[in-house]
């Protein structure tokens, strides 16, 4: 049984972008902070750094998957008119289910699948008069 969320596709491809950029940081910045400390014999244990270092890939990997499904499901709902623009989708939270609900809907005759980012969406007007 997974866990289910209504996500905002937008703002979970924000949530995914600002992951990468904590992985990219931490392994750029985590080597040079573990041999800095280690020069200076420093007794604080930087396991946890590295630990962090780990675990943002994965954290960032499955962000994404997690946008890209929203993104997916959001045009297949848009199509059948299920849902507005713009509104929220819900997708599974945990890897597993995320992974086969995206085979799912890139099975969909309606379903681009494979396509790169987010589909083109139309923006309604801020005022209807």
């Amino acid at each position: 049984m997974s866990d289910y969320a209504g996500v905002d596709p937008d703002r979970v491809a924000k949530a995914a972008s600002a992951l990468e950029n904590l992985r990219d940081t931490l392994a750029a910045q985590v080597p040079t902070i573990v041999n800095t400390m280690g020069t200076y014999g420093s007794p604080v244990s930087l396991a946890i750094l590295r630990q962090a270092q780990a675990r943002s890939v994965i954290d960032a990997a499955d962000m994404r998957a997690r946008s890209q499904l929203a993104y997916k499901l959001a045009a297949l709902d848009n199509q059948m008119m299920v849902c507005p623009p713009g509104g929220l989708v819900t997708i599974p939270w945990d890897g597993p289910t995320v992974d086969a609900a995206a085979a799912q809907a890139d099975a969909h005759p309606g379903c681009r699948a494979g396509s790169p980012g987010p589909p083109v969406r139309p923006r309604l007007p801020d005022r209807l008069l």
